[in-house]
């Protein structure tokens, strides 16, 4: 387990070439790249951003090696990117307008891994798979069936990775990155279901104690405290869910004794992190990550005052004073304007 973690990415100039055949000239393409590896949708600089000219675009960005970027244009892409090191990036998207699909191309080093990722043919949080994995879980009789029948799933989309590599379509970096990216949106896929089997016995089959026993197999065999896995796209939903089961002792704890410091600003994050509080149960390497996208998200879309976004603020820097989020979150507040009252705080507590 990976308590002590840190990050020591190398950030590196990356050229971006697009061309995508709906946009119109004038749109701007947005590309939101990752703190330190962590990835975040939030980390916008406007020297990040480019203009859609003949559908075309360019774009140079330092960007950390070995990480995730998202690149958006209005009505036209919508896209998750692998960054490998000093490797360019050039792409092409193909819009269907008579069946309203879209295609992207990618061309060169790691093209393959980007497009099985941007044409969603990586597991799918967000279609038929999760339903397949929630049933496994609610008609599996034991926690071993489970998991025997989710490592089924796993092992398909992992070993078309393992093809491609075989195969040098992707380089060994890319090929470890999509192998973590799968494995957490399985843990994705399961934690509603497990959530809810707890809280309603009745709908899944299995017995408390077999689903804790599954709980506690899935959350360490991909767990999201290991380093492996820290530039996935989805990592804080997964932490939190694991840090709510170590708060209902489900799961042993990784922080024998919590300072719950973050519990007591809850009630500011309530509008853009309901779950805030429980980053306290996480180690403090990944505090240091959490807390400080939770502050950038909420610097652009909290409805926080100053007073209470500087109090949020102060406590993270003395706590993390060496934090990559410090300098971004600084260079935002510059040109904030925060409103005069919150009309949307309310007591909140998570460790009942």
């Amino acid at each position: 387990m990976a308590l002590c973690f840190k990050s020591f990415s190398q950030s590196f100039v990356v050229t971006i070439k697009g061309k995508i055949d709906i946009a119109n000239d004038g749109s701007v393409v947005i590309i939101s790249k990752p703190v330190d590896r962590f990835f975040t949708t939030e980390y916008i600089d406007t020297d990040d951003t480019s203009i859609v000219r003949n559908n075309r675009f360019q774009k140079q960005l330092d960007i950390p090696a070995n990480s995730f970027i998202l690149m958006q244009c209005k009505n036209s892409l919508y896209s998750l990117c692998f960054v490998d090191s000093i490797r360019d990036i050039s792409f092409e998207v193909m819009t269907d307008t008579v069946k309203k699909t879209q295609q992207v191309f990618f061309f060169g080093e790691n093209a393959r891994a980007n497009e099985i990722l941007a044409n969603w043919e990586l597991l799918n949080i967000y279609g038929k798979q999760t339903d397949i994995i929630e049933g496994i879980i609610k008609h599996a009789a034991t926690a071993s069936i489970a998991s025997d029948s989710l490592d089924v799933i796993l092992t398909w989309y992992t070993n078309k990775l393992l093809e491609e590599y075989k195969r040098d379509k992707i380089s060994l970096n890319c090929y470890n990155a999509f192998v973590a990216e799968t494995e957490q949106r399985l843990l994705y896929s399961c934690k509603e279901v497990l959530d809810e089997g707890l809280r309603n016995p009745k709908a899944i089959k299995m017995s408390k104690k077999e689903l804790k026993i599954l709980i506690n197999k899935l959350f360490s065999e991909y767990d999201p405290f290991n380093g492996k896995y820290f530039a996935t796209t989805i990592l804080t939903p997964v932490i939190i869910s694991k840090c709510i089961f170590i708060s209902d002792g489900i799961i042993p704890p990784v922080i024998n004794t919590p300072k719950y410091t973050w519990r007591s600003y809850s009630a500011d994050f309530l509008f853009v992190q309901p779950y805030f509080g429980v980053y306290d149960f996480a180690p403090r390497s990944y505090q240091q990550y959490l807390v400080g996208n939770a502050l950038l998200v909420a610097l652009n879309h909290s409805p926080m005052t100053e007073a209470e976004y500087m109090d949020a603020f102060n406590e993270y820097r003395k706590q993390f004073p060496g934090s990559p989020y410090n300098p971004v979150i600084l260079g935002k507040i510059a040109g904030k304007v925060f409103p005069a009252t919150n009309n949307t705080r309310v007591k909140l507590d998570f460790h009942k």
